[in-house]
Protein backbone atom coordinates (compact mmCIF):
# COMPACT_ATOMS: atom_id res chain seq x y z
CA UNK A 1 0.00 0.00 0.00
CA UNK A 2 1.56 3.30 -1.24
CA UNK A 3 0.81 5.96 2.28
CA UNK A 4 2.53 9.05 0.17
CA UNK A 5 0.87 10.77 -2.57
CA UNK A 6 3.67 11.86 -5.33
CA UNK A 7 0.63 13.37 -7.88
CA UNK A 8 1.92 16.46 -9.17
CA UNK A 9 5.65 16.23 -8.54
CA UNK A 10 8.34 15.45 -11.18
CA UNK A 11 9.50 12.15 -11.45
CA UNK A 12 13.09 12.94 -9.76
CA UNK A 13 10.55 14.32 -6.51
CA UNK A 14 7.92 11.35 -6.88
CA UNK A 15 10.97 8.82 -6.87
CA UNK A 16 12.91 10.50 -3.95
CA UNK A 17 9.36 10.02 -1.57
CA UNK A 18 8.95 6.62 -3.09
CA UNK A 19 12.49 5.77 -1.52
CA UNK A 20 11.77 7.34 1.67
CA UNK A 21 8.24 5.70 2.18
CA UNK A 22 9.84 2.53 1.26
CA UNK A 23 13.43 2.60 3.79
CA UNK A 24 10.90 3.92 6.54
CA UNK A 25 8.34 0.90 6.03
CA UNK A 26 11.30 -0.91 6.44
CA UNK A 27 12.02 0.48 9.69
CA UNK A 28 8.69 0.40 11.17
CA UNK A 29 7.61 -3.08 9.97
CA UNK A 30 5.37 -4.95 11.19
CA UNK A 31 4.19 -1.73 12.57
CA UNK A 32 2.06 -0.39 9.38
CA UNK A 33 0.47 2.63 9.65
CA UNK A 34 -2.98 1.83 10.68
CA UNK A 35 -5.86 4.81 10.88
CA UNK A 36 -5.61 8.73 9.33
CA UNK A 37 -3.09 9.59 12.32
CA UNK A 38 -0.60 7.32 12.04
CA UNK A 39 -1.27 7.62 8.29
CA UNK A 40 -0.50 11.20 8.21
CA UNK A 41 2.17 11.48 10.51
CA UNK A 42 4.14 8.45 8.34
CA UNK A 43 3.49 10.69 5.74
CA UNK A 44 5.00 13.79 7.57
CA UNK A 45 7.86 11.37 8.12
CA UNK A 46 8.57 10.74 4.58
CA UNK A 47 8.34 14.22 3.85
CA UNK A 48 10.90 14.92 6.36
CA UNK A 49 12.87 11.88 5.31
CA UNK A 50 13.05 12.96 1.55
CA UNK A 51 13.86 16.71 2.19
CA UNK A 52 17.05 15.61 4.50
CA UNK A 53 18.61 13.43 1.72
CA UNK A 54 17.63 16.08 -0.57
CA UNK A 55 19.19 18.78 0.97
CA UNK A 56 22.80 16.52 1.00
CA UNK A 57 25.79 18.49 -0.87
CA UNK A 58 26.60 16.79 -4.07
CA UNK A 59 29.60 14.40 -4.26
CA UNK A 60 29.25 13.76 -0.44
CA UNK A 61 28.29 9.74 0.33
CA UNK A 62 27.75 9.84 4.02
CA UNK A 63 28.17 11.84 7.37
CA UNK A 64 28.25 11.10 11.34
CA UNK A 65 27.20 13.17 13.87
CA UNK A 66 28.38 11.80 17.21
CA UNK A 67 26.42 7.91 17.42
CA UNK A 68 24.55 9.17 14.15
CA UNK A 69 25.48 8.45 10.94
CA UNK A 70 24.09 8.35 7.20
CA UNK A 71 25.15 6.76 4.13
CA UNK A 72 24.29 8.23 1.22
CA UNK A 73 25.17 5.87 -1.27
CA UNK A 74 21.69 4.65 -1.78
CA UNK A 75 22.19 1.24 0.03
CA UNK A 76 21.22 1.73 3.40
CA UNK A 77 20.09 5.37 4.99
CA UNK A 78 18.90 5.62 8.47
CA UNK A 79 15.70 7.61 9.15
CA UNK A 80 17.09 11.24 10.36
CA UNK A 81 16.75 12.31 13.78
CA UNK A 82 13.19 14.24 13.07
CA UNK A 83 11.58 11.44 11.06
CA UNK A 84 12.41 8.83 13.65
CA UNK A 85 10.57 11.42 16.51
CA UNK A 86 7.28 11.50 14.59
CA UNK A 87 7.83 7.62 14.10
CA UNK A 88 8.19 7.50 17.89
CA UNK A 89 5.33 9.77 18.28
CA UNK A 90 2.76 8.20 16.70
CA UNK A 91 3.86 4.35 18.30
CA UNK A 92 5.25 3.65 14.72
CA UNK A 93 8.74 2.99 15.67
CA UNK A 94 10.28 1.97 19.35
CA UNK A 95 13.03 3.92 21.13
CA UNK A 96 14.47 0.10 21.98
CA UNK A 97 13.96 -3.29 22.01
CA UNK A 98 13.02 -3.00 25.82
CA UNK A 99 10.56 -0.52 25.06
CA UNK A 100 8.27 -2.87 22.44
Amino acid sequence: MRYVDTAGLDERQAALLERCEAQLLALILPNVPAGDEQIAAFSQAVHIQAEQQETAPEGVTGFRLGSYSVTLDGRRRAACPQARAVLISAGLLCRSVKAC
